[in-house]
């Protein structure tokens, strides 16, 4: 699938973040903002969404959730602006002693030689002094909790995330696994969801930091004040302008004629294998949906968060 944008929705920034009338809170947000939650203190390292970017001294930071928009952010962001990132491209190349710059397969692309995607490696970064290093112009990670670790106040992370429905993104990461992992191969949807191979609230998971054991309507109201207060969202259902909210957010060039042939043009890394859809209220939709039931709450939020936040955008 092509993305073909349509420039005359790209839309810019309407107000500046932080002004007033910003922002429309709804019920939910509202409740939240009463429970006065506190966010984990590294979080601190993450600047609020609602604050004027500074380009000098934060670093977009994209959480990573699998088959929900990440693989052709990336691909974009790399290949057509080409940004610099740090992310899982540097896992060969993370033994050096200093930070240094390599090029992608396309030889256009470029990345810092560290691995965002595991904890040695985001450890390897902090020993780099990645954070204060301005090398990279965006950083992917799904490690929420451990990324936010090495930066600080001086030098912030900026949080932004793409956002997909929790069956549509099982059954999309079940279709890659079909095609990478010879004994999921064999199986059916069903046996599959049933299999323990089915991720557990995933997102939620990733956002509070909490791996294993049951979760708790606190670490669903985390979650969501994570997100209310530190990310710009965008939804997988509406990629293009998602990525068009992110370039007016960020300031990059993403409506110049040759980023814009070059979106235009570009595949939808995300549906690659991508063959099933899941019948709502159907058993396997429900099976799904009972294993992700904090991810499904999280993902009505995000929706919400994508409906106040363009008050922002024209």
């Amino acid at each position: 699938d092509k993305l073909g944008f349509n420039m005359a929705t790209s839309g810019s920034i309407q107000k500046s973040a932080g002004s007033a009338g910003y922002f429309s809170s709804s019920g939910t947000d509202e409740e939240l903002i009463a429970m006065a939650i506190q966010l984990p203190p590294t979080y601190n390292n993450l600047a609020e969404w609602t604050t004027p970017v500074n380009v000098n001294t934060e670093l977009p930071y994209f959480f990573e959730i699998p088959r929900a928009g990440s693989a052709t952010t990336k691909h974009i962001l790399s290949h057509c602006l080409r940004l610099i990132e740090a992310s899982d491209a540097g896992s060969k190349n993370n033994k050096d002693a200093t930070l240094q710059l390599f090029y992608k397969n396309d030889m256009v692309s470029r990345f810092v030689n560290i691995d965002t995607s595991t904890r040695q490696g985001i450890n390897q970064a902090r020993i780099l002094g990645f954070a204060e290093s301005g090398v990279a112009d965006v950083v992917y990670s799904s490690l929420l909790y451990d990324i936010t670790k090495i930066f600080n106040p001086e030098n912030k992370l900026r949080m932004f995330g793409m956002f997909r429905h929790p069956v549509d993104r099982a059954a999309s990461y079940y279709d890659l696994q079909r095609a990478d992992n010879p004994k999921i191969a064999t199986m059916s949807i069903e046996e599959y969801v049933t299999s323990g191979n089915l991720d557990n609230n995933w997102v939620t998971r990733f956002l509070v930091n909490k791996f294993g054991g049951g979760l708790t309507d606190d670490d669903l109201h985390l979650a969501m004040e994570t997100l209310r207060k530190k990310c710009l969202v965008g939804l997988y259902a509406h990629l293009a302008q998602s990525l068009l909210r992110f370039n007016s957010y960020f300031q990059w060039n993403l409506v110049s004629t040759a980023s814009h042939e070059c979106v235009d043009n570009s595949p939808n890394l995300d549906s690659v294998l991508e063959k099933l859809v899941v019948v709502k209220g159907s058993d396997t939709w429900n099976l799904i949906m009972q294993q992700n039931k904090f991810d499904m709450k999280v993902f009505e939020y995000s929706q919400q968060l994508w409906e106040s936040q363009k008050s922002l955008f024209d």
